[in-house]
């Protein structure tokens, strides 16, 4: 399920979220469970703040309608 995401370029990413297709918490938690997922069999990743991401990233949607980040998508 996350494979389309999480190796998806910037720029398609990009399209996804501004036409309402996919949405930037969809992303973070694409890319949290791809790291659950692999971490453990090359231990990249020492600490994943995933409480802190989703707090983060809930913010988004309301900074994209104020145009706030707009220029880059």
């Amino acid at each position: 399920m996350y494979e389309d995401i999480c190796f998806a370029d910037a720029a398609e990413l990009a399209k996804r979220i501004r036409t309402k297709a996919l949405s930037p918490v969809e992303v973070v938690k694409a890319h949290l469970e791809h790291i659950t997922a692999i971490n453990p069999k090359i231990n990249a990743i020492v600490t994943i703040a995933d409480d802190s991401s989703h707090e983060s990233i809930s913010l988004v949607p309301a900074l994209l309608l104020l145009s706030v980040f707009s220029h880059g998508l």
